[in-house]
């Protein structure tokens, strides 16, 4: 289709010329007027008729906001534009009375032209009636009241009837003249009528905008707008509806009009068109609603005499926030360009509504942070905090959350919220190296899916029963966000949609923003029992500090042995030969060893490798009863150096416990450790030649000891875990192995 096909506004630049040219050939056409006149009427008439519309062709010009020519535009305020038009349709309606004086006039004088000259008059007259109609129907209360212009019309041909008949004697022809100028009346009325509705619908928009932008809160104004659209539109009845809380039925919260209250009536979607519009997020207007299956009465049949109905969707970016409704009680009234008109006021309002609820979730979301981060929550707990929010302000259906081992592994049963119609199929399949729930976790990319296709990793399976989660959930709009960062997984976040779902930048950064944040609360909540409170560093922990300045029995225990070894057998010289002062010295050294203890902080291998920071710690070992450190032969893969730093520091604690064990209670000289990554998992062996391990080692277990740690890996990072017997029954072996993400190379 060619440029030409589409109308175009006129040109910028012949908005002065224009305007010169109408008044000057306006003021041309007086001039005629009154040099024909000034002949056969008194002089006082004449002069009365002619300072009246001189003086209205000069205030028109010197009030054009077209003469000016500041190169900077000041805005008029609307008060000024309301007060311009308003005196300019009063002068033009004292310039048509004058003329309409003159043709009375004229009826009564005797002149042989008599007839041409009243046309003439008449004619200068049409020019002053359009410009009037033009004015009237801006700002009048009265000017668009047709029989106030159809009585001007015929006023207009009485007028030129009884001049041309009292001096032409042609009774028909007369009678011809008049009714042809009658009828040019009523056309320039409506003329004027069509092409001002065009021009006042504009100014009426663009002020009903600015108003709605600058209310503060839209939400609480919707009966102001309803009242405005009302009276500045001159709609017969304007309602407008929002969803309720689950969005299953729609709530009149504003209304204007000649119709029964309905304010808080409830109306299923299934339910008029105003359902129907919700649900499809199109436009429908009806100008017969009788022929319409879906309309539905707000009120009894014998109240509601409503005839036509125009629904539109208050939207932005693909989110229906309610329906702007508008009725009359006589049928055929609508056009298509009121519902165009409708749908400029709808994505207003929609744009309006969004940013106000952008302000208020981010308000609520705030609010939820600082709840959860002065508060000691568990991670289950902090999970339903959130999904609360999800379900309430973003709209979520169902969501899930399956916590991650620090390998990135799906450990355990995963936290949901919402109905699941297969809920005893959550666990299934959900640690296949294959699953696209580990592939996501594998990517660790957010992924946002507008629409659920089948060829979506969300609806992918490599077997057929049991179907996707998100066919047999019926899912239709999913996001996946990773909680945590590729070096620290926490979990796996999933916000499921059982109706498409339009997710935009704001939702995006608000998930993604609350992701964080539960990754640092749950992290802290997660490990601090096991990698931080529990023990702190192992070679400076307590537990351990007890086995280095030998006091796991205790001072007295200690002073009783030395007693019984030295000072009871024969008497010492000094309490030095006695052994209490080496004894003193020991409990010395651990009180300032407990103190160094307090402020230190666990190693996180974000600058040094695990197999550095084991280096540094074995250089800490004390010497044995032979006078040497241990020897330690340490292997560990490259490749676990990759892994996230939680992984890297259960590996340490769990080496480095095994290590002191090995020394303070095995007296071993020699260890072994063994680090593997292997395909989906971590393994670690510590092997020493020590004291071989006690038979009753397990119901002898501390709560702080190595027990208690690997039953902790057990639980939360889903490890397998043993303590046996070396080789040859010498010795202990202490063996765990971490589920984790499969191998990028080997999947």
């Amino acid at each position: 289709m060619s440029d030409s096909s589409f109308s175009r506004v006129p040109s910028f630049e012949l908005r002065r010329p224009i305007q010169g040219i109408r008044l000057t050939f306006l003021a041309l056409s007086s001039l005629i007027v009154l040099s024909f006149v000034t002949p056969i009427l008194p002089w006082w008439l004449v002069s009365f008729w002619a300072t009246i519309n001189f003086g209205a062709w000069i205030w028109e010009y010197l009030t054009s906001p077209s003469r000016r020519r500041d190169p900077h535009l000041q805005p008029i305020p609307r008060e000024a534009l309301k007060r311009r038009h308003r005196i300019r349709g009063q002068i033009f309606l004292a310039v048509l009375c004058l003329n309409l004086i003159l043709l009375l006039a004229l009826s009564f004088v005797t002149h042989d032209h008599n007839d041409l000259i009243i046309l003439l008059v008449t004619g200068y007259s049409l020019l002053t009636f359009a410009w009037l109609a033009y004015e009237a129907i801006r700002w009048s209360n009265y000017g668009q009241n047709r029989w106030l212009w159809f009585s001007l019309s015929i006023l207009f041909g009485i007028l030129v009837f009884s001049g041309m008949n009292q001096f032409s004697g042609e009774f028909v022809l007369s009678i011809g003249i008049a009714i042809l100028y009658s009828v040019v009346a009523v056309i320039i009325y409506f003329m004027q009528r069509l092409g001002v509705e065009d021009r006042v619908q504009i100014d009426v928009l663009r002020n009903l905008i600015v108003e709605f932008l600058g209310m503060p809160n839209t939400r609480t104004e919707w009966t102001a707008i309803v009242q405005q659209i009302e009276n500045r539109l001159r709609f017969n009845r304007v309602f407008i509806l929002e969803p309720n809380m689950d969005r299953s039925a729609l709530i009149v919260v504003a209304e204007a009009g000649d119709y029964p209250s309905v304010i808080g009536k409830v109306l299923p979607l299934e339910h008029g068109i105003t359902g129907k519009v919700f649900q499809n997020g199109t436009s429908e207007g009806w100008n017969d609603i009788n022929k319409c299956p879906e309309y539905h009465r707000l009120v009894d049949g014998a109240l509601d005499d409503t005839k036509a109905e125009i629904a539109v969707p208050i939207q932005h970016l693909g989110i229906t926030y309610g329906i702007l409704d508008v009725q009359d009680d006589h049928p055929n009234v609508f056009r298509w360009d009121d519902i165009y008109t409708l749908e400029v006021i709808a994505r207003i309002l929609g744009a309006a509504i969004s940013a106000e609820k952008t302000d208020l979730l981010v308000q609520e979301a705030y609010d939820l942070w600082e709840e959860l981060s002065s508060h000691s929550y568990s991670e289950e707990t902090m999970f339903q905090e959130f999904a609360q929010f999800a379900e309430e302000k973003l709209g979520a259906d169902v969501i899930i959350y399956y916590p991650l081992s620090p390998t990135g592994y799906p450990i355990n049963r995963p936290l949901y919220r919402g109905h699941l119609f297969h809920p005893e199929r959550m666990q299934q399949g959900i640690q296949d190296p294959r699953s696209p729930l580990v592939q996501l976790i594998r990517d660790w990319k957010p992924n946002f899916a507008d629409r659920v296709y089948p060829d979506s990793i969300f609806a992918r399976w490599l077997k057929t029963d049991p179907p996707s989660f998100t066919i047999r959930e019926k899912i239709e709009s999913v996001c996946f966000v990773p909680v945590g960062t590729r070096k620290e997984y926490l979990g796996a976040m999933f916000l499921n949609y059982r109706k498409p779902r339009s997710f935009d930048g704001l939702f995006r950064f608000m998930v993604l923003s609350f992701s964080q944040t539960f990754a640092i609360l749950a992290s802290r909540e997660r490990y601090k029992s096991i990698l931080f409170e529990g023990f702190g560093r192992p070679e400076l922990g307590v537990h351990n500090l007890f086995s280095r300045y030998g006091l796991k029995t205790g001072v007295r225990e200690e002073g009783e042995k030395i007693f019984q070894r030295t000072c009871n057998i024969q008497p010492p010289g000094d309490f030095n030969e006695c052994g209490m002062s080496p004894l003193l010295q020991r409990v010395d050294d651990f009180l300032r060893a407990v103190s160094l203890a307090q402020s230190s902080i666990p190693p996180m291998f974000l600058s040094e490798s695990l197999t550095d920071e084991l280096a540094n710690f074995i250089s800490t070992l004390p010497i044995g009863k032979n006078g040497r450190r241990p020897a330690v032969q340490l292997d560990i893969d490259p490749r676990i150096e990759r892994e996230a730093a939680w992984s890297k520091l259960a590996l340490y604690r769990l080496i480095t416990e095994a290590m002191n064990n090995a020394v303070f209670h095995g007296e071993t000289n020699e260890i072994k450790i063994d680090a593997k990554r292997k395909n989906a998992e971590l393994s670690v062996q510590i092997l020493n030649n020590g004291n071989p391990l006690p038979q009753d080692s397990d119901g002898k277990r501390s709560r702080r000891g190595i027990y208690a740690l690997l039953n902790d890996f057990e639980l939360k990072f889903g490890a397998s875990t043993s303590i046996s017997r070396g080789p040859d029954n010498t010795g202990t072996c202490v063996e765990a192995t971490f589920p984790a993400l499969p191998l990028k190379d080997e999947v």
